[in-house]
């Protein structure tokens, strides 16, 4: 399998951490076998338990996309590589099953009460979205930047009460999978986006668009890395029905339909 053709699977199926940013801690639902510690300390920078355990491959297709992600700058041995391969191809094969977890598990405790949302709910969640601009910075149903966290799925990574939260007060910090980097090149072209990966030579991002680029530091003249949050607070601006509709709208992103 070519290189082209295992980043066409990684882009078709959102393994990129920036594209699914779901925050599921490594070993929670990783199953035991022969690969699975090369597995979380090589794959752990970049991906989810989430995002794998979504996909099923065949042991060529897992070695292809693994020597994508060689390409891209993770690294380890040709032996450890080779337990990752066997791990992912024995664990998350084409016929493999990974029980979900319960509904008892996996409900958020909330103060929204947890009713169906009506067209009305959800009209009135995407208006004051447009309204707000989220698209500049957020993706859902594959509209948006590339730049934050996608919210396709934050209804499975954050309770009702934490998406208010970061509605009206963010973090003042990113996660390091979300920090930003603004690049400056010798002949004064400036580019930014998230960072993916970096090594001594070069670094790897995406824009906002969900161009991957790979930049070498040498053809640089700056190179700067931010993880202060960008998001502005929205306390005073989204209130009372609005702030409702919106939280219950996200909240209800990443769970499965009926």
């Amino acid at each position: 399998m070519s290189q082209q053709h295992g980043a066409n699977l990684l882009l078709n199926f959102g393994v990129f951490s920036c594209f699914a940013l779901s925050q599921v801690v490594f070993g929670q639902t990783l199953p035991e076998g022969k690969g699975k510690a090369a597995f979380e300390r090589i794959c752990s920078s970049c991906h989810t338990t989430a995002m794998v355990v979504r996909l099923k491959n065949t042991s060529d297709g897992w070695r292809g996309i693994v020597d994508d992600m060689v390409s891209r700058g993770a690294q380890g041995s040709q032996v450890e590589l080779d337990n990752v391969v066997l791990y992912l191809s024995t664990s998350f094969g084409p016929d493999n099953r990974v029980a979900a977890p319960s509904a008892q598990e996996s409900a958020p405790a909330s103060s929204v009460p947890a009713i169906a949302l009506s067209p009305s709910v959800i009209g009135n969640a995407k208006r004051v979205m447009a309204q707000n601009g989220c698209a500049g910075c957020h993706r859902v149903n594959s509209e948006g930047s590339y730049l934050g966290p996608a919210l396709d799925d934050v209804g499975t990574r954050r309770k009702p009460d934490e998406i208010r939260a970061a509605i009206m007060s963010p973090q003042p910090k990113v996660r390091p999978e979300n920090r930003q980097v603004r690049l400056v090149q010798h002949g004064g072209k400036t580019i930014a986006g998230k960072i993916l990966n970096q090594d001594g030579y070069s670094v790897q991002m995406v824009d906002a668009a969900g161009k991957l680029a790979t930049y070498l530091k040498s053809d640089l003249r700056e190179f700067t890395i931010a993880d202060t949050n960008p998001m502005p607070s929205f306390g005073g601006k989204i209130t009372g029905s609005e702030l409702d509709d919106l939280v219950r709208y996200l909240s209800s992103l990443g769970e499965p339909k009926e």
